[in-house]
């Protein structure tokens, strides 16, 4: 099953690397020329590419048999990173603590998913690579 401890670092250390290096950098909003319309700050690009690599860390994390432990280092990176990009950048609305908390929602629902559709496509195809965690 290999160190829980260490496929914990590796999920928490490259989830944070990949929200900072995706999304902790960019504070421009862009406006439409047309409508008027703010967006932003992020393009949609980044939010996709992020969502890549947790993916992939989830999957291969949960294909290694550590599905609890992507279930709770992923989303906590996730949050963590938020939280301190949130800090960085003025916030005028007041709302970053509920971005927060949808932030530690969807993120354990999706490596939920993810993970849980990485065991069923490992026992589908009769390959146990690794022994399923029992407990966090």
């Amino acid at each position: 099953m290999g160190n829980r401890w260490g496929v914990a670092a590796i999920l928490f250390v490259g989830t944070a690397i990949a929200y900072a290096g995706l999304l902790g950098w960019d504070r421009t909003y862009q406006v439409d020329p047309v409508t008027q319309e703010v967006s932003g700050p992020f393009e949609a690009w980044q939010v996709l590419l992020l969502g890549a690599v947790v993916v992939g860390l989830t999957v291969w994390a949960s294909w290694r048999g550590h599905f609890l432990t992507a279930l709770w280092a992923i989303p906590l990176a996730l949050v963590v990173a938020f939280v301190v990009v949130a800090l960085l950048m003025p916030d005028q609305t007041g709302l970053f603590m509920i971005g927060a908390i949808l932030m530690a929602l969807g993120s354990v629902i999706g490596v939920a998913v993810v993970g849980g559709l990485t065991l069923a496509t490992r026992g589908a195809l009769g390959g146990r690579s690794a022994p399923v965690e029992t407990s966090p």
